[in-house]
């Protein structure tokens, strides 16, 4: 029978009710640690970041609206059945040992850069005064940067200042603003009959203007080591989150300009994306395409 002719809670035994629950709390532990790891094992991502794609070569080419040279290339999920969530996407330039954050344009930064990979998206870098990709010289009456990466695009939207008047302090976001302001300012100083010296008279607005742009060139010669692109994401099946890597070199980069071929058709019942137009290039000024 059973020790000390107890029944089964051993009343009369305390050593025994010591070990078997320690014995029950080890088995619990143990389970628990084997099905975390068999958990941890099945919900690794790594599958779902080699599914993100991206275009074979980077585009450089002129931007209509602004003429500021834009950095583009594409970036897409094979896996369209199983939306990746909350996507984002992340640029970096390096040059040495220097790796330099790049803002991006398109999809809006300050926005978090949110994809939708389930459709090819392009990804736009608008070369300017702030960009690492081109080491402008300093630009007439610019603002102090402060060690903040920042971006051409939020002065022009009127977002944030670049350039101040040194003579009333006034800040603008394009140096374009800053002319019409001293051109105005100027005007009626004079006919205030303001004395020349520390007023706005003393200001040259033909210097106020923006350094010429790079040209080609001048780009290739100083692009950075690479462009490191990171994506990163929650696989929406085991709701883990991954990052999928890729750079670009000078020699990755399409420096003839044109666009992206257009890689989605669409059927009566379905959408298809054709991966080998995904990585095509079409000329602007001929037919041609650079894969």
């Amino acid at each position: 029978g059973l020790p000390g002719s107890t029944n089964a809670f051993f009343e009369n035994c305390p050593i025994v009710q010591f070990f078997i629950f320690l014995q029950m709390g080890w088995s619990m532990t143990y389970n628990a640690f084997l099905l975390a790891f068999v958990f941890a094992r099945i919900a690794k991502c790594e599958d779902r970041a080699a599914q993100t794609i991206f275009t074979g070569r980077a585009l450089l080419k002129k931007s209509a609206e602004t003429g500021h040279w834009i950095f583009s290339f594409r970036v897409a999920d094979v896996d369209a059945a199983f939306p990746v969530v909350e996507s984002h996407i992340k640029c970096f330039a390096k040059r040495g040992k220097d790796v330099v954050p790049m803002r991006i344009l398109s999809p809006n930064d300050d926005m978090g850069a949110s994809l939708f990979l389930s459709w090819p998206t392009e990804v736009q870098h608008e070369i300017d005064i702030h960009s690492p990709l081109y080491r402008w010289p300093r630009q007439p009456y610019q603002t102090s940067r402060n060690t903040l990466e920042l971006r051409g695009a939020d002065g022009v939207t009127g977002g944030r200042d670049d350039y101040q008047c040194p003579v009333c302090g006034e800040t603008y976001g394009t140096l374009q603003r800053l002319r019409l302001h001293v051109k105005y300012a100027q005007l009626q100083e004079n006919q205030d009959e303001f004395e020349v010296e520390g007023s706005h008279q003393t200001l040259d607005t033909e210097t106020i203007v923006m350094s010429p742009e790079p040209t080609q060139n001048e780009l290739q010669v100083d692009f950075p080591d690479e462009i490191l692109v990171l994506v990163e994401g929650i696989d929406p099946i085991t709701s883990g989150t991954f990052q999928a890597m890729h750079s670009y070199t000078a020699n990755e980069v399409c420096w003839t300009g044109g666009q992206f071929a257009n890689c989605i058709s669409f059927g009566k019942s379905q959408t298809t994306l054709n991966l080998k137009k995904f990585h095509q290039i079409e000329m602007d000024s001929e037919n041609d395409k650079v894969s």
